[in-house]
């Protein structure tokens, strides 16, 4: 995602239905991220799952700023309740897709047969709502893992060399 969501839940706002990101139009292949920059904790906290269909609701509590939490969001549900602490709530919220742009062969055990592995979701796979609206929802890099041994060498490379503009897709305050 090129630009996080800026979320705020000051004192007395209402709760937010529980929802996962395929639910809004993401893709399966999203993980989601939660930046607190508040102190969250009790009812001023985003709550999730471990697990999709686990239920198994835990806050996302954070007594540091700056601090966050990485889940698959595409598939785990994620709400808040009511905001009935002193406190506000305020957090950066955003989703990265990973996707292997080659599938990689590999062999069986046997040697004789090679097949492709799709360790990641292909690039079809990872087609949302929100890329088909059009461009700049996402940033797309490189990351060259062949690279990542060797001192000095950038390992993730943005693609475009400009920069997105952010949209309504973004919500507030680009909406």
């Amino acid at each position: 995602q090129a630009f996080p969501t800026i979320r705020i839940s000051r004192p007395g706002c209402p709760a937010e239905l529980p929802r996962c990101g395929t639910s809004l139009g993401h893709s399966i292949g999203c993980i989601f991220f939660h930046v607190p920059l508040t102190p969250s904790k009790g009812d001023a906290a985003v709550f999730c799952e471990s697990h999709p269909g686990k239920e198994d609701w835990h806050p996302l509590q954070t007594k540091s700023v700056g601090l966050g939490y990485m889940y698959d969001g595409a598939r785990c549900l994620q709400f808040a309740l009511d905001n009935t602490s002193s406190q506000s709530r305020v957090s950066l919220d955003f989703c990265l897709q990973l996707y292997r742009e080659e599938p990689l062969p590999f062999h069986h055990s046997n040697g004789n047969n090679v097949h492709e592995c799709h360790d990641l979701c292909t690039p079809e796979m990872i087609e949302d709502r929100f890329s088909a609206a059009g461009p700049g929802y996402y940033e797309e890099a490189v990351i060259d893992l062949g690279r990542a041994c060797r001192p000095g060498m950038d390992v993730v490379m943005k693609k475009s060399t400009t920069m997105a503009t952010p949209d309504y897709r973004f919500g507030p305050p680009f909406a």
